[in-house]
């Protein structure tokens, strides 16, 4: 940066250059400016276990530099250390950040990233985020039909019978896919290959026919 002591008798541009306007004597400063500054690559507000990838422009004299900075998580009074609990912090060879949502509490948190440049620590730059809580999520199949002990199936070349599997979040209606598997009476073992045939199955339903025996789904 380049500075005229007295405008009126000199005056210096942005690259050095100075130009006299008056007779007279004058200095001209000449000092270094750096800006730091970090931005990202995703969003401000993340949900439990989501990352932001953190990245750093810093300039010298207006110019990009290559310069490292030193990264660390703190609460909204800028000092605080953000315990690794809340979120993490890794940094890679190339000076790029990655932070981390592990917010398993009960309400959002405010945090920043700070970086601090290494060859001048009076230069500070902050970026804010918004870490969500992590929300528990309970679900359940229904099987239709269902029964608490067995649903018949006719063993016949024609009789067979169809399952569906709803899934619900909690007491709402949760469309997802499911796998299916049989199983034999004592619910752990595989039943018998020759006692059922799968004759269909998707995502949502398995139609099976009975050869014989029973089986659980």
């Amino acid at each position: 940066m380049f500075e005229s002591s007295s405008p009126s008798i000199a005056i210096v541009s942005a690259t050095g250059l100075v130009t006299g306007i008056s007779e007279g004597t004058c200095s001209i400063k000449v000092s270094n400016v750096t800006n730091g500054f970090i931005y990202d690559t995703n969003a401000h507000d993340l949900v439990y276990g989501e990352s932001v990838v953190i990245d750093k422009h810093v300039y010298l004299n207006g110019s990009a530099v290559s310069q490292p900075v030193t990264y660390s998580l703190v609460y909204s009074d800028k000092t605080t250390t953000v315990p690794a609990t809340l979120a993490t912090i890794s940094v890679d060879g190339s000076n790029i950040a990655t932070v981390t949502n592990a917010n398993t509490g009960t309400a959002a948190e405010s945090i920043y990233v700070k970086a601090v440049l290494d060859i001048d620590n009076t230069i500070v730059s902050y970026y804010a985020l918004t870490l969500d809580f992590q929300v528990a999520v309970s679900k359940s199949i229904t099987l239709t039909p269902s029964s608490a002990t067995y649903v018949d199936i006719t063993a016949s070349t024609s009789g067979s019978k169809t399952f569906t599997a709803t899934v619900y979040n909690e007491t709402i209606l949760a469309p997802e896919d499911v796998a299916w598997h049989l199983y034999a009476d004592d619910q752990v073992s595989e039943p018998t290959a020759a006692n059922q045939t799968i004759l269909s199955q998707t995502t949502s339903a398995i139609t099976i026919r009975a050869v014989k025996a029973t089986f659980y789904v």
